[in-house]
């Protein structure tokens, strides 16, 4: 299989994207992974093998910054993005027999376009902003997102919300969609011991990119006014 992922651990940022590497380790009882990610960091190789995993990072100009650190993300970076994507999951996935790509934009658009060029079948993974905020950017993003979607075998969607909008929106059939929660591992994450509640101030703990679309300020007015 070829995962193609926008966002994917590397020796820079071994946490980023933690839960894609966690699908692809999933994957590999089925048989080879490759994943196809962009390089982001200079630092990092352009291919290395991760936990059994074989992954090629395509470079596209980030000057260590992803797309949506950008706001409004160039068109020509875009462009050369999803050029230089295509490529390597043309070269990556060769003989791969099915690709996956996780968030339908914009690593589905990379997916979709290697699925029409090889008549590889296309399984995408919709996660959230990718069709709660860019899908509805502008009519190109829908077009691209109909694409996607079109293009796909199977979608997978993070939420029952995100299979209404995906069906609502984007006219994908309910038979072709699977709603599959992001889980926690509770060997690393659980529940703090019950302590008795003291005065003082009110803590909040935020867990995420620090980029303004999270709404990290918002979250501090709202713990701040309550």
């Amino acid at each position: 299989m070829c995962l193609v992922a926008s966002s994917y651990p590397s020796p820079t940022a071994p946490t980023r994207g933690a839960f894609v590497e966690d699908i692809a380790q999933g994957l590999l009882a089925d048989g080879p992974v490759s994943v196809v990610a962009p390089l982001i960091y200079p630092a990092d190789p352009h291919t290395e093998s991760r936990k059994g995993v074989a992954v090629t990072r395509f470079a596209f100009g980030s000057k260590g910054q992803l797309l949506k650190e950008y706001g409004g993300t160039p068109v020509l970076m875009m462009v050369w993005y999803l050029f230089k994507g295509l490529l390597a999951t043309l070269s990556r996935g060769r003989g791969a027999r099915v690709i996956f790509a996780h968030w339908v934009l914009p690593a589905g658009v990379i997916g979709a376009a290697a699925s029409y060029l090889t008549g590889r079948p296309l399984m995408v993974f919709a996660h959230g902003s990718d069709i709660c905020v860019y899908a509805e950017k502008s009519p190109l993003y829908r077009l691209l997102t109909r694409f996607v979607l079109g293009r796909a075998r199977h979608v997978f969607a993070v939420s029952r919300d995100i299979r209404t909008r995906l069906v609502e929106r984007f006219g994908v059939d309910p038979g072709m969609i699977s709603v599959i929660s992001c889980g926690v591992d509770t060997g690393v994450f659980h529940k703090p011991p019950e302590v008795p509640s003291t005065e003082g101030p009110l803590k909040v703990l935020f867990v995420g990119d620090m980029v303004p679309a999270k709404g990290v300020a918002e979250l501090i007015e709202a713990a701040l006014a309550s």
